[in-house]
């Protein structure tokens, strides 16, 4: 049987005196009732506590509420509340911060393409909130929907005109991140283009013939 999970996102890595994890509902001898911090680190039996960073109080609903004194980052992960008795897991509460979003992995940020050929810009990113991606060109927002799906920006049948410094930019409540793409277009000699023009020439004359 699964056993119900909550979140506590903290705002940042300030300091906050007593936040309440709260839920750890009482209907069993106090003693009965611990909380524990990641892998059975033992916080408290019943309101009982054995770590000076912790309170426990019983509340008007008969819920033992863990007190955290002072929020610091040796104290972000997983909290626990089990009946020690019977060994139940009554409540699983996870302490997070907000940070702004990291750009884990992106591709390439020096590319050379010959023109006429297309090319995906992409970058990974990771964030504990929700995220906004948007595709710069130099420093102007590329507001059309046509090759950007979210993460990835793809240029079909690019010409020399697309070199340029392309940015994803990432952004959340906490922050923003961004990754820059220096992408060189190749040009076709103009012999080869003046090749491709004189073989649909010839092409469209052989098939006037044959008709």
């Amino acid at each position: 049987m699964s056993h119900p999970k909550s979140e506590v996102v903290l705002t940042d890595r300030q300091v906050y005196v007593s936040p309440q994890v709260r839920g750890c509902l009482n209907r069993q001898v106090d003693d009965d009732i611990v909380w524990y911090y990641g892998d059975r680190n033992y916080i408290s039996f019943g309101t009982r506590v054995i770590n000076n960073n912790y309170l426990v109080n019983k509340n008007g609903y008969g819920e033992l509420v863990l007190i955290i004194k002072q929020i610091s980052m040796g104290i972000l992960g997983k909290y626990s509340c089990v009946n020690n008795k019977t060994k139940r897991k009554i409540k699983t509460v996870e302490l997070k911060i907000i940070e702004k979003p990291s750009i884990v992995n992106h591709s390439n940020t020096t590319l050379m393409i010959t023109e006429g050929s297309s090319v995906e810009l992409w970058c990974e990113v990771e964030s504990v909130i929700e995220y906004k991606i948007d595709w710069f060109l130099h420093n102007d927002r590329l507001d059309l929907p046509v090759g950007i799906n979210g993460s990835r920006l793809t240029i079909v049948n690019i010409t020399r005109h697309c070199s340029a410094i392309y940015r994803c930019f990432v952004t959340n409540a906490k922050g923003n991140n961004s990754v820059d793409f220096d992408v060189t277009v190749i040009p076709i000699p103009f012999k080869d283009h003046k090749y491709k023009y004189e073989t649909t020439i010839t092409s469209a004359v052989e098939q006037l013939v044959d008709v």
